[in-house]
């Protein structure tokens, strides 16, 4: 019966989402239809994070940070395995956190932590473990676009393991390599790569939360997005030499982060306040899909008490403005840009929510876990 209900929701969400449009409109002449075109709805209890999903989505990954618990779902929502390998065994990938979480083309599951690589079959029985010859750069946990298998190799994000300070260091910005290509077959790097000199980390070098770039891999190419920098850089794959680039333009909703000088007081968690930055990027039917999260106003932000972050005036300012703002492009030509009333994301070419159009999340369902899927029209 739930289920019954559930679907006629998505029903009607396709009907609003396609009589309404967008919430704010852009000045250029164009006006995207944004459709629900499915849906996967699991019956389970607590909050699920979309991890990954194999090339034919037949299977999704999903992960509960507050059970420590791996979902495996079919394509139905149909639950197949609820795993916990956080823990002591055989099959653990003996950390209580993991990095990232990716299919490979064959079905294995690469799960990477700080201590190494751990390949898993499709039951989540471990297969194998490696050590890496370099260590993650991120700031992101459970579920970092910090690495993506491709075919028989895996790109990261990545330092040498003597060389982590360097993403402190502003000087080795445009010179450090920190792009990575890997052959999972012989252990090998085979090509790395510096961050693009005209990217805003290269150009003005500081404290940012996190310099990686989020990847996805189409037609042979390599697309990265830094979340600080307004544009997407292409580049082969896997000799990671770059091809294009591909500038955002924002419209002024969008502010540029200046970045901290340390990491030690509370400047950046105000700086990122007052600034905007990209969250995402997918392709469907011949459109490019972008989306940014707004900046606060400099003089609220300013206003607010410097000693403490997330108190009650800060949550006030950042639920206010700190709301996602979309870009549609075709033939690499921005045709719109502004709001919807619901909040994507995007991984792989997939474009998905966890709440309907218009629909407060915390009046849904609670003992259905339901992911919204679209596509542009």
């Amino acid at each position: 019966m739930k289920k019954l209900f559930s679907m006629i929701c998505l029903a009607l969400c396709a009907c609003l989402t396609l009589a309404c449009g967008s919430a704010e409109k852009s000045t250029l002449h164009y006006e995207p239809e944004l459709i629900v075109t499915d849906s996967l709805i699991i019956d389970y209890l607590g909050n699920l994070q979309l991890l990954d999903f194999k090339p034919d989505r037949s299977e999704y990954l999903l992960y509960d940070f507050q059970r420590s618990e791996l979902v495996r779902v079919d394509q139905k929502g149909t639950i197949r395995q609820k795993a916990n390998r956080s823990m002591d065994g055989k099959d653990s990938y003996q950390s209580r956190f993991f990095i990232t979480a990716n299919y490979r083309d064959n079905g294995d599951l690469l799960i990477e932590t700080f201590g190494g690589l751990f390949v898993y079959d499709s039951a989540l029985t471990l297969k194998e473990k490696r050590k890496l010859p370099y260590e993650l750069a991120t700031g992101i946990i459970g579920g970092s676009r910090v690495t993506l298998p491709i075919a028989d190799y895996l790109y990261a994000f990545s330092v040498g393991t003597d060389d982590r300070d360097r993403l402190q260091d502003a000087s080795s910005l445009h010179t450090y390599p920190f792009l990575t290509a890997y052959d999972l077959a012989s252990d090998q790097v085979t090509a790395r790569e510096p961050m693009p000199e005209k990217s805003q980390m290269v150009q003005n070098p500081g404290v940012y939360r996190s310099m990686d770039p989020i990847p996805l891999y189409r037609d042979g190419l390599l697309h990265l997005m830094f979340m600080y920098s307004p544009e997407i850089y292409v580049y082969d794959f896997p000799s990671l030499k770059l091809k294009e680039v591909l500038n955002l333009n924002p419209e002024p909703t969008y502010r540029q982060l200046a970045p901290v000088k340390n990491n030690e007081s509370f400047d950046r968690f105000f700086s990122e306040l007052a600034s905007s930055h990209y969250t995402g990027f997918a392709h469907s039917n011949g459109y490019l899909l972008t989306s940014y999260m707004a900046a606060a106003p400099q003089e609220e932000v300013d206003a607010l008490p410097k000693d403490v972050v997330g108190g009650p005036d800060y949550l006030v300012v950042r639920d206010k403005y700190k709301n996602p703002y979309y870009q549609v492009f075709s033939e690499k030509e921005k045709v719109w840009e502004g709001k919807w009333d619901v909040d994507l994301k995007m991984h792989k070419d997939v474009i998905y929510s966890t709440h309907q159009p218009g629909v407060d999340p915390q009046v849904q369902e609670r003992d259905e876990v339901v992911f919204y899927f679209y596509e542009l029209k």
